[in-house]
């Protein structure tokens, strides 16, 4: 009976853990989890994000690589012909700069694709009861106050407790230095 009891245990808990996690997404529950999804993102943030995106990795492109330049041209000698391609090297990155910020910004939907995340895992995560509870939460103006302010709390909570962990590490280690130094001390007295 003890073997029984684990086994039956271990049986239930993956039998209630698969029925959470192979929750139906019904049209009806898609709709709802949009809804919430555009609730709780900031399109415009995520379009800035976006933006920023396709220009850094324009100008990945766009930066002159020194090293790349001369190992590539390593067997070339110095005369007008490498300069010439020095000049079309660089005049390539320019280009291939541009094109991948042209790519990512037509082909990389970043609220779409942050859309669909958020509908996966608020699906993974909330019964329909509680969907519908949030949605009628992220609706209210406290709720709407909640997501614009998330970041900002966030960020604040981060920064004072990285200080408040930082205060007491001080002061950890000022009292273990003192100590180290008074044992050192004894030490010095007590050794022959």
């Amino acid at each position: 009976m003890k073997i029984i009891s684990p086994l039956l245990i271990l049986l239930c808990i993956s039998f209630a853990s698969h029925a959470q996690s192979s929750k139906k997404l019904t049209k009806k529950r898609k709709t709802l989890l949009t809804k919430i999804a555009n609730l709780t993102l900031n399109k415009k943030q995520i379009t800035q994000q976006s933006k920023q995106l396709a220009s850094n990795v324009g100008k990945l492109f766009q930066d002159n690589n020194p090293e790349l330049i001369n190992q590539l041209l390593s067997g070339v000698p110095n005369s007008s012909g490498r300069k010439q391609m020095l000049d079309d090297f660089s005049q390539l990155q320019k280009r291939m700069g541009k094109r991948a910020k042209e790519e990512i910004t037509q082909n990389l939907n970043l609220y779409k694709i942050m859309r669909e995340i958020t509908i996966k895992v608020y699906h993974k995560h909330y019964s329909s009861k509680e969907l519908h509870s949030l949605y009628k939460f992220y609706s209210s103006p406290i709720g709407k106050k909640s997501i614009q302010l998330a970041q900002t709390i966030q960020k604040d909570s981060l920064n004072l407790s990285q200080t408040k962990i930082k205060d007491a590490v001080d002061k950890i280690k000022i009292k273990l230095e003192s100590e180290f130094q008074d044992k050192i001390m004894d030490l010095i007295l007590t050794s022959p």
